[in-house]
C-alpha cells in the first residue's frame, strides 16, 4: 500500500468520490486504511431503517404479511447486547435519515411496531444516532412517535416531519419538546396531514409555542398562530418562512409585529382560507422581502384587491422581486367574477419585479393598454404568468400587435403565459411596417393558454415566427395545457381552437427551421 494512503484525509477524499453503494462496500473491504472512511461514506445517508435492521441477523424476522403480502420486518427475539453493539456501530455513522419507514407502496416492506418499541430500550443511555443532522419523517403515525422522540437530539439541525393525528393531546408532547430535544434546529418543516380547520387544533397550538424557543431557525414551514409570528418577527437568524395562518379569534386578532418585521427574511409564503385573511395579517407589520407568495383555498375579486392593497402599502416596493398569488377553488370552472385592469393597479408600483404569477379562479379581462402598462411598470420582468391553471375564460382583448408592443419594453422576459386574441384579426403582414423590425433571439417559453384563433393559421404562424425565430421545439410553445377536469368545464369549442393552434405550431416550427438553416448558411450566429 502506498504511504500516501496512510494519510486519513487522502483516504477519505478518495472514498467520498465514490457515489455508488456497491463501490463503497467493496472499498470498505479493501484494506484497513479505507475501511473506516468507506463505512462512514456508505452509512452517511440512509433511505430508511431497513439497512440497519438487516444487520441484526436472526433478531429480525422477515415474513410476508398475511393481509397484504408485503414483506414484514418483525422482532423474532429480544435484542441482545451484541445486537446493540452492531446496531450502534453503523447507526453512529448516519448523518442523514430520509425516512424511518420505507416508502408506502404495494411492494415495499413494512416494519412492525414491535421493532420500534424495542429500539426505544437500548441497554445504555448514549444516543442511537449521535451524528444525525438531517431527519425526514413523512406520514409518521402515533405508534412511531415514541421512537422518533427517542432519536431526536441536539445534533439535528434539519427536521422535516409530517405527523398524523396531532390533534390528540397525548401526541403533542413531541411538538412541545422540540426546543429541548433539538435546540440547534436551523431548518424545520412541520406539515400536518389534517386539512386546515377553522379552529386551531392542539398540534398547531403546540408547534406555534415551540418554534418561538428555537433561536437558530433559518427556514421554517409550519402552521402558526399570530402570537408565534409576532415573537418570530424579531428573530435575526430567520431567512425563509412558509406559514399556514391559523385563524385568529374574534376577541383576539393578529397582534402587531415587531418593526421592521422579519428583518433578515427574504422569502415569505402564506397559506390561508382566503386572500383577505392573508391581507389582514400583512397589515400587522412592514416587510422588506424579495419573494412574496400567497395561497388561498378560495377567494373573490374583492379579496384579491384587498390583498394587493395590503401588499402595496406594507411591503417595500424597491425590495420585492417575485410575486406569486394563487387562489384555488373546489370547482374546476372559472367563477363569474372577473379580474380587470383595476385589480392589478396596486401591483404596478413594484418596479423591480422579476417574476409575477397570478393564478386564480376568476376570468381575466385585460387589453393591450393593460399589458403595456404592466410592461412599463415592470421593466426588468423575466416571467409573467396570469391564470396558467385555468386560462382566462373569456375571449382575450390582447392582440398579437399588442403582444409585440409589450415585448419590446421587456428585454429580459423569457417566460410568458397569457391569452391573446387571434380569432378574427386580420394581420396584414405585408402592410405591417413593424414586420421584420423586432425579433426575440433569447430562449423563450410562450403559453397562449385558452386563446381563441380563427382559420388564419398561416398568418398567425408567420407573425409569431417573425417575433420568435428561436422557438424551434414544441416545449417552447404551449396552449390548452390544462388538467382534464378544467378542460371538461370549458366550452365544446376548445377542441376546435386546440386543433387550430396545432396547425400554427407545426407551421411555426417549419418556418423557424428554415430561418435557422438560412442563418447557418449566411454565417449569422444569433440563431445558432
Amino acid at each position: 500500500m502506498h504511504r500516501a494512503l496512510l494519510i486519513s484525509e487522502v483516504a477519505r477524499n478518495i472514498t467520498y468520490c465514490q457515489s455508488e453503494k456497491k463501490a463503497l462496500a467493496a472499498l470498505a473491504q479493501t484494506c484497513r486504511a479505507f475501511s473506516e472512511p468507506a463505512l462512514d461514506a456508505l452509512w452517511r445517508e440512509l433511505d430508511s431503517l431497513l439497512p440497519l435492521l438487516e444487520c441484526l441477523g436472526n433478531a429480525i424476522s422477515r415474513c410476508p404479511s398475511f393481509q397484504s403480502g408485503q414483506k414484514m420486518y418483525g422482532l423474532s427475539r429480544v435484542l441482545l447486547p451484541t445486537d446493540w453493539i452492531v446496531f450502534r456501530k453503523y447507526a453512529s455513522k448516519v448523518v442523514e435519515l430520509k425516512s424511518i419507514t420505507p416508502p408506502k407502496s404495494s411492494s415495499s416492506p413494512h416494519i412492525d411496531d414491535d421493532v420500534f418499541r424495542a429500539l426505544c430500550w437500548p441497554p445504555t443511555f448514549e444516543p442511537l444516532f449521535p451524528k444525525l443532522q438531517r431527519l425526514i419523517c413523512p406520514s409518521i403515525h402515533s405508534d412511531i412517535l415514541p421512537f422518533l422522540r427517542f432519536i431526536l437530539g441536539p445534533s439535528i439541525t434539519s427536521l422535516i416531519i409530517s405527523p398524523m393525528n396531532t390533534g390528540y393531546i397525548g401526541d403533542c408532547s413531541l411538538e412541545a419538546s422540540l426546543p429541548t430535544l433539538c435546540p440547534r434546529l436551523k431548518h424545520l418543516e412541520w406539515k400536518n396531514f389534517s386539512d386546515i380547520d377553522e379552529d386551531e387544533d392542539a398540534g398547531s397550538a403546540f408547534i406555534s409555542e415551540a418554534v418561538t424557543s428555537l433561536t437558530e431557525l433559518e427556514t421554517l414551514v409550519a402552521p402558526l398562530n399570530g402570537r408565534a409570528l409576532q415573537r418570530l418577527s424579531s428573530l435575526p437568524s430567520l431567512r425563509s418562512l412558509d406559514v399556514t395562518l391559523m385563524a385568529p379569534s374574534v376577541s383576539e386578532p393578529h397582534p402587531a409585529l415587531h418593526e421592521p418585521a422579519f428583518p433578515s427574511v427574504y422569502r415569505i409564503r402564506f397559506t390561508s382560507y382566503s386572500l383577505s385573511d392573508i391581507a389582514d395579517f400583512v397589515r400587522t407589520g412592514h416587510f422588506s422581502l424579495a419573494v412574496f407568495s400567497a395561497q388561498a383555498s378560495g377567494s373573490n375579486s374583492e379579496s384579491f384587491d384587498d390583498l394587493c392593497t395590503a401588499v402595496s402599502s406594507n411591503v417595500d416596493n424597491s425590495a420585492l422581486k417575485f410575486l406569486d398569488i394563487m387562489a384555488e377553488d373546489d370547482h374546476f370552472s372559472l367563477s363569474e367574477s372577473t379580474l380587470k385592469r383595476k385589480a392589478f393597479q396596486h401591483l404596478l408600483q413594484f418596479h423591480n419585479l422579476v417574476g409575477v404569477c397570478v393564478d386564480t379562479a376568476h376570468e381575466i379581462q385585460l387589453d393591450n393598454a393593460s399589458l403595456l402598462q404592466m410592461a412599463e411598470s415592470w421593466p426588468v420582468l423575466e416571467s409573467l404568468e396570469i391564470n396558467p391553471r385555468k386560462g382566462w375564460g373569456r375571449r382575450s382583448c390582447i392582440t398579437l400587435h399588442g403582444l409585440r408592443t409589450m415585448l419590446k419594453r421587456l428585454p429580459k422576459l423569457t417566460t410568458l403565459a397569457i391569452a391573446i386574441d387571434a380569432q378574427a384579426v386580420k394581420l396584414h403582414i405585408t402592410e405591417d411596417d413593424q414586420y421584420g423590425q423586432y425579433q426575440i433571439t433569447r430562449p423563450f417559453k410562450l403559453n397562449v393558454l385558452d386563446s381563441r384563433i380563427g382559420c388564419n393559421h398561416a398568418e398567425v404562424a408567420a407573425f409569431l415566427s417573425d417575433l420568435f425565430p428561436v422557438i424551434d421545439k414544441r416545449s417552447d410553445f404551449s396552449y390548452f395545457q390544462f388538467s382534464t377536469d378544467v378542460l371538461e368545464q370549458m366550452d365544446d369549442d376548445w377542441t376546435k381552437y386546440c386543433n387550430r393552434w396545432n396547425h400554427v405550431l407545426q407551421t411555426l416550427l417549419v418556418m423557424n427551421r428554415v430561418i435557422k438553416r438560412k442563418a447557418l448558411i449566411s454565417g449569422s450566429v444569433w440563431l445558432v
